[in-house]
């Protein structure tokens, strides 16, 4: 409601030709009869301003590791891609390359390629019981629970 400029009381929009209280012609002359558009203003403050993120978990990290380690899974999980296609090309390496030099040279049978996966699967233990440690983070720097 606007304010009448002689008496400064609230009036409606309808008197605009005289102020019923005080009796001053066109009392909403020079005063502005816009509305404020509050919810915008609202709006604006309850806006968070900070992105949420997702805590990821450190146990199905681990369970990720475990199983799915030499194909960097758990890397990916916890949105460390670069980490991740390291573990995919040291998996390929170690097993298919590892593998067929040993088969090749020293070792032509099964057991050649038996070996890098065994060693694999040490790695794949080592890197599961990280992640069960106390302070493990994620891609984003963010404490996994």
């Amino acid at each position: 409601m606007p304010y009448c400029r002689s008496c400064k009381r609230k009036i409606e929009r309808m008197d605009k030709d005289r102020c019923p209280f005080c009796g001053i012609e066109y009392p909403l002359k020079d005063v502005s009869l816009e509305t404020i558009d509050i919810t915008k203003v609202i709006g604006d403050a309850i806006e968070p301003k900070e992105i949420l993120v997702r805590v990821k978990a450190k146990k199905t990290a681990a369970i990720l590791c475990a199983t799915t380690g030499f194909l960097g899974l758990h890397a990916f999980y916890v949105k460390k891609p670069q980490q991740g296609l390291l573990f995919l090309f040291i998996a390929l390496f170690l097993i298919g390359g590892g593998g067929s030099l040993l088969f090749f040279t020293v070792l032509p049978s099964l057991w050649a390629y038996l070996f890098p996966v065994i060693v694999q699967i040490i790695w794949q233990v080592f890197f599961a019981l990280r992640f069960l440690g106390d302070d493990v983070k994620d891609g984003d720097g963010v404490l996994m629970r």
